[in-house]
């Protein structure tokens, strides 16, 4: 059984501005939320329609490490281009990677989407992926995202203390919309200035009302949990301004 809210430890992978590459050190960070002492049972999520969108703010393909992302590598894991794809590799169990778009912009009421693949050699491993948005540091954001055996949260920071905002027992649910052991997901997500919504496939999966953070920096994000060695993989990664 998979803890599918850890206690969680945090490392930073943060963007680098096309103009100048700095790294900034890891951050750990533990956080409160509640482990789980049972699987959840699955839930059927309402249908799907994703926001109309005006006009296109990011557009990236990861053909080309001049885009400026964060490339690192240390014993907790590694963030790299690699053949047309942004890869995370994790060592660590319960630890989050993420990394934030090179232009180091605030966005507010924006949809993005991007093409994921849970690449891990140990296919049991079942690491969460998916979006980084209304990154003010650190310790204050949130994330939103899948795994490929159906679990979603949408999760808010404050002050390094996490809260999953789509359970009532701060646990990873599961949703019977989400398809089990694909070779890839397409995930989206809005954004906004009242809240948050998650989308895999074309499918609404869950939706939380929450206005902590109207803005802020959006990346992407990694996160393990009873096992290491994951590998997840990125690509066409879009956002757009939501009308």
């Amino acid at each position: 059984m998979r803890n599918k809210s850890p206690f969680i430890m945090l490392a930073l992978l943060v963007s680098t501005a096309l103009a100048c590459s700095v790294l900034s050190p890891e951050a750990p960070t533990p956080t409160t939320a509640k482990v789980p002492t049972s699987k959840p049972a699955a839930t059927t999520a309402p249908a799907a329609t994703t926001a109309p969108v005006s006009k296109f703010l990011l557009q990236e393909d990861f053909a080309s490490s001049k885009s400026g992302w964060s490339v690192n590598s240390n014993d907790n894991g590694s963030a790299e281009y690699l053949d047309g794809e942004y890869v995370f590799k994790v060592k660590r169990t319960k630890w989050l990677k993420w990394s934030t778009t090179p232009d180091e912009k605030d966005y507010s009421n924006v949809h993005l989407e991007m093409s994921v693949r849970d690449t891990s050699a140990d296919k049991t491993a079942l690491p969460s992926f998916g979006f980084v948005c209304g990154y003010q540091d650190n310790n204050n954001f949130y994330y939103v995202g899948a795994a490929m055996d159906g679990a979603y949260a949408i999760a808010r920071k404050i002050d390094g203390k996490t809260k999953i905002l789509t359970d009532p027992k701060d646990e990873w649910a599961i949703s019977k919309d989400i398809a089990k052991n694909m070779s890839s997901y397409r995930l989206g997500a809005d954004c906004t200035p009242s809240g948050i919504t998650l989308y895999v496939d074309g499918k609404k999966i869950a939706s939380v009302s929450d206005s902590t953070y109207t803005s802020g920096q959006a990346g992407m994000f990694v996160l393990t949990f009873d096992k290491a060695s994951a590998e997840v993989r990125f690509d066409d990664l879009t956002i757009t301004q939501l009308k």
